[in-house]
């Protein structure tokens, strides 16, 4: 999924809920894989990403 999800966004083509299903299977994977310390950071990068998408800037 995060491939997929990574190829749309070069081609321009993501969508905000490309990224929040994103958010959500990264989230369960890491709380069954860790502990829930540094997930915060790292989502903290994915709603960067969709608030750029969603207001039209690039990085």
């Amino acid at each position: 999924r995060m491939i997929e999800v990574g190829l749309r966004a070069i081609n321009g083509e993501a969508r905000e809920d490309d990224y929040w299903s994103l958010i959500e299977t990264y989230a369960k994977l890491w709380l069954s894989e860790r502990k829930p310390e540094g997930l915060a950071n790292v989502l903290s990068r994915f709603a960067k990403s969709l608030l750029m998408l969603r207001y039209g800037l690039r990085y």
